[in-house]
């Protein structure tokens, strides 16, 4: 398994377009959640991935159930097949009662992460509203 020795600190945006919220403290109580679900996925890639993109899309159904999808793919096209684990699946609902939290919500967040020259790794996280 790998783990990060650091995850640096993306920015995040566009949200106050659809709801008025305090982007700041959104930001600041999602970013546990982003770094977390950032850290299991580095920790399940093939060693020979040095970049992944991983895609929550969240999905209601009848009777108010809410499910999520996950796909794990490298933008290099290196072959592999991810799983995510029990944990990015619990995260993924976490993050998405967080935004709940504040009365807003998305339906779909794309996390892209890339191992730099110095063994970092950094991440950008786009969400759909």
């Amino acid at each position: 398994m790998r783990f990060p020795s650091s995850i640096s600190k993306p920015k995040v945006s566009g949200i106050s377009e659809f709801w008025e919220v305090d982007v700041g403290k959104l930001q600041d109580d999602h970013e546990p959640y982003d770094k977390a679900i950032v850290g299991q996925l580095i920790a399940i890639l093939p060693q020979e991935w040095e970049s992944v993109v991983l895609t929550i899309e969240k999905f209601e159904d009848p009777g108010d159930i809410t499910r999520f999808s996950h796909e794990i793919f490298n933008p290099d096209g290196l072959n592999g097949v991810v799983i995510p684990n029990e944990e990015i699946f619990v995260l993924s609902r976490r993050l998405s009662q967080v935004f709940a939290d504040h009365g807003c919500d998305w339906v779909k967040v794309e996390y892209r992460v890339d191992e730099e020259a110095d063994g970092n790794w950094k991440y950008v996280v786009n969400f759909s509203y």
